[in-house]
């Protein structure tokens, strides 16, 4: 029986998905969709936008490209740029693309025809079928319309970011999210090729709600006017922002490659960008960053005729891939606290403080004192309700986890044994460990003994400690803390 392949959805345009696109075609084992955003108005693609009213072709064309396994002629045929007469700066490509949907009046049309041709492998989405002009408005209420003009204007004090006409969500790509393995958000144009996608209404929504490991590739150099000064988590922080949600990345591979030569530097001074640096990522508990030298070391040739600037620095597509299939390949532990993540400990006690002392307000150390002097009427509540005060979804969410589960609670070791073993769920965990001083004493030792496993711990945000505490993420640095507030209303 053949292995399934797996499903990978790429999103992004230009440079960085052409890259990323590069690599994975290389791979049999892999079914390709690229995701690409429809914001795009500058260079070629804006004249024919301008001048044909089509929809913009010029990352559509890049993705055909990268993704293509026909002849080199045909290859070159599609990237050929023009650089004399009236087609100056035009690519075949984009002309192609815009030609094939005047005559049959549909941008998807045009795209299943050049994939044909090309014989690509995988296949283009659009993020839209409809105009989606990219609007920058600030404060004092002027707006920049159109992602052309927003390419090369200082954007650092926008009020907000949005697509003009709120073009809807192509639908094929619902199913595409859903049934993704990986999903990957190339490195590229931050502002004008990424976040046009996650503009979308109901797209970063979408994206929130799949099982898929999701990734985000972090830029090499800052953009002037765009991200001066941005830190990785800075790019993480407007994309949860402007998508309207938050918390759906998992995993954020960046550059820390040390060794840039002085020519580069100077050169991206000159227009006032530098390397993007890591911080220390402590705001986002979610999602775990990954650090590695990721510049390619192939030199970027200019293209005679282009009337865009392009990077100098690219990412080793290799590596990426590399990293990425590394990460998928581990083996994932789950560790769940059960008080106030699992278990509405807080209703408990309050009905229990009422039973024991006719008030509400109980501490647990009172609690499990009465425990420990052998209250009858205490233990058998616990025997016969306990199971009433698992929340809701508890089961379901246990039930759909595969992976490796251990159930972590605190506390009188008797008292919390009976308390959990009431609520039947311990046989949807490998194990159950109950720490009699703090929780941490038990993640220091698993976390020393699986260093080459994935831990993913569940924790509730009544413990501060691990919500707010930076101590906690700087010795644990590879874990993924998930903060659940059951009690949010």
């Amino acid at each position: 029986m053949k292995n399934r392949k797996k499903n990978i959805v790429t999103i992004g345009g230009g440079t960085g998905s052409f890259m990323l696109l590069s690599e994975l075609k290389k791979h049999d084992d892999l079914n390709i969709t690229a995701i690409v955003a429809m914001s795009d108005s500058g260079g070629s693609t804006g004249i024919l936008i301008d001048q044909m009213g089509v929809l913009p072709a010029g990352d559509v064309r890049q993705c055909l490209v990268a993704l293509s396994e026909t002849e080199d002629v045909l290859r070159k045929l599609f990237t050929y740029r023009y650089d004399k007469s009236f087609l100056k700066g035009h690519t075949f490509g984009n002309i192609f693309l815009s030609t094939i949907e005047s005559i049959s009046g549909s941008f998807e049309k045009s795209i299943e025809e050049a994939s044909k041709i090309l014989n690509i492998k995988g296949k283009i989405l659009p993020i839209t079928l409809s105009k989606a002009d990219l609007v920058v408005e600030f404060k004092n209420g002027k707006k920049i319309v159109g992602e052309g003009k927003i390419d090369n204007l200082n954007i650092l004090n926008y009020k907000k970011i949005y697509l003009k006409n709120n073009p809807k969500l192509n639908p094929k790509i619902k199913k595409a999210i859903k049934e993704a393995d990986q999903i990957i958000v190339a490195p590229g144009n931050f502002y004008n090729s990424i976040i046009p996608n996650f503009l979308v209404e109901g797209f970063a929504k979408e994206i929130k709600k799949s099982k898929a490991n999701k990734y985000f590739i972090s830029n090499l150099t800052t953009k002037d006017g765009h991200t001066n000064n941005f830190s990785v988590t800075d790019f993480l922080k407007d994309l949860y922002k402007l998508s309207g949600e938050d918390d759906f990345i998992d995993y954020v591979i960046y550059d820390k490659q040390k060794k840039i030569s002085n020519d580069v530097l100077r050169a991206y001074a000159e227009e006032n960008s530098q390397p993007i640096c890591f911080n220390d990522g402590l705001d986002f508990y979610k999602c775990q960053f990954i650090g590695k030298k990721l510049i390619s070391s192939n030199k970027v040739k200019k293209v005679k005729g282009d009337l865009i600037k392009r990077s100098l620095l690219r990412h080793d597509s290799k590596k990426l891939f590399e990293i990425i299939s590394e990460i998928d390949k581990r083996e994932k532990i789950y560790i769940f606290d059960f008080d106030h993540t699992l278990f509405n400990t807080r209703d408990q006690k309050k009905v229990m403080s009422v039973l024991l002392e006719g008030h509400e307000n109980m501490l647990s150390e009172q609690m499990w004192e009465y425990y420990r002097k052998g209250h009858k009427e205490l233990s058998k509540f616990i025997k016969s309700q306990s199971k009433k005060f698992l929340f809701k979804d508890t089961i379901k969410i246990l039930e759909k986890i595969k992976e490796k589960k251990i159930l972590l609670s605190y506390g009188d070791i008797k008292y919390q044994t009976e308390k959990i073993y009431a609520t039947g769920i311990p046989k949807y965990f490998d194990s159950v460990e109950i720490e009699t001083k703090n929780k941490i004493n038990f993640l220091r030792k698993f976390y020393g003994k699986n260093k080459d496993k994935e831990i993913i711990f569940v924790n509730d945000n009544c413990n501060k400690r691990f919500t707010e505490n930076a101590d906690v993420k700087k010795e644990f640095p590879d874990m993924k803390v998930i903060v659940v507030d059951k009690y949010k209303k």
